[in-house]
């Protein structure tokens, strides 16, 4: 079967799903598919085997999410592999947790069924949705690296030999906004942190050395590298934004909110790793947008696209306009 029809097989199960068609979704699969998704999460994780196992995980999927979003955005095919990431919201019904995600699923097919498939997944994003915390979400974390050792490469190979997939520049900008937002939202336990330890908001040789890994990697991957500085820089300034204004009003209140002890090294600095590298994997595939005269536009848009249905609050709204207007910084791409 050639690549172009398997990647037929795979959209056709989406759409299936999509329209709660379980009896074409079990035509997709073969009989013997064996269907494996990470973590710990109730109703979600585990290996299943068999075509009639993998519906009762599409039946148990739907009897406790509601998916609010499913997105895929790249299909990359060689032999009887097909490669697809992409990034969903959802819903969880018995805690009413909402959890975005990025994702890469790899399916394999044979005698135009699918077999095999796999998801990489930032599974604590699913676990906090689900009420789980303490060791299954620090457990899950370790599956969200995977997920990044394994989109990033990816996402650079599939920007060279495929085009985007029925997405306009607004739809493409939003992986690149949904990562900087997190990246935004990680500042109060930053705050945190620091008021816990009296350490000053601003960490000039941090700061300096995060810049200069973020420019190196880019330039690895064929960014220029005062873009990707200029960027770093901006992402910084916003999340500076957020604690600053966060620690003058605990300061205000005389107290920070109630929380447990946490570490810069050993809690947030892995998720800002993790957060930065997804970053220039986003910033390669989105270059082409910023050659274009409407990048600001389109970066406004695709903010305001990504807002519309979050509350983010007024703070983390304008910090994430600020973290997003260095994307169109001059020209600066070569």
């Amino acid at each position: 079967m050639d690549t172009s029809k398997n990647k037929q097989v795979v959209k056709k199960l989406y759409a299936a799903f999509g329209r709660g068609d379980i009896a074409s979704v079990t035509a997709l699969l073969a009989a013997d598919v064996t269907w494996q998704v990470p973590g710990t999460v109730p109703h979600y994780s585990g290996t299943y085997k068999g075509a009639s196992s993998v519906i009762r995980f599409f039946q148990k999927l739907k009897d406790n999410v509601v998916i609010e979003a499913f997105q895929p955005a790249e299909f990359v095919a060689e032999g009887e592999i097909v490669i697809v990431t992409g990034w969903s919201r959802g819903r969880v019904k018995s805690s009413g947790g909402v959890y975005e995600n990025r994702w890469v699923m790899v399916f394999g097919l044979r005698d135009g069924r699918i077999a095999k498939f796999e998801e990489y997944a930032d599974t604590q994003a699913l676990a906090l949705a689900h009420g789980i915390a303490g060791s299954v979400a620090r457990t899950a974390s370790g599956q969200r690296k995977a997920v990044a050792r394994l989109m990033i490469p990816f996402i650079f190979a599939i920007g060279g030999v495929s085009t985007v997939w029925g997405q306009s520049a607004i739809d493409r900008l939003q992986p690149l906004v949904e990562t900087s937002a997190r990246r935004l939202v990680l500042a109060k336990e930053v705050a945190l942190a620091k008021w816990d330890t009296r350490l000053p908001v601003e960490d000039p040789t941090r700061e300096a050395q995060v810049i200069t890994a973020a420019a190196k990697d880019g330039e690895s991957k064929g960014l220029n590298r005062t873009f990707v500085s200029n960027f770093f820089a901006a992402q910084i300034e916003a999340n500076k934004l957020v604690q600053h204004s966060l620690l003058a009003e605990w300061h205000r209140a005389g107290r920070a909110p109630k929380h447990p002890p946490v570490s810069l090294t050993e809690d947030i600095r892995p998720q800002l790793d993790e957060i930065e590298a997804a970053l220039i994997a986003e910033l390669a595939e989105t270059k082409d947008i910023r050659a274009n005269a409407s990048c600001r536009g389109n970066t406004a848009k695709a903010v305001r696209k990504y807002l519309a249905h979050r509350h983010l609050g007024r703070l983390l709204t304008t910090a994430l306009d600020r973290a997003m207007e260095a994307n169109c910084s001059g020209g600066q791409e070569d």
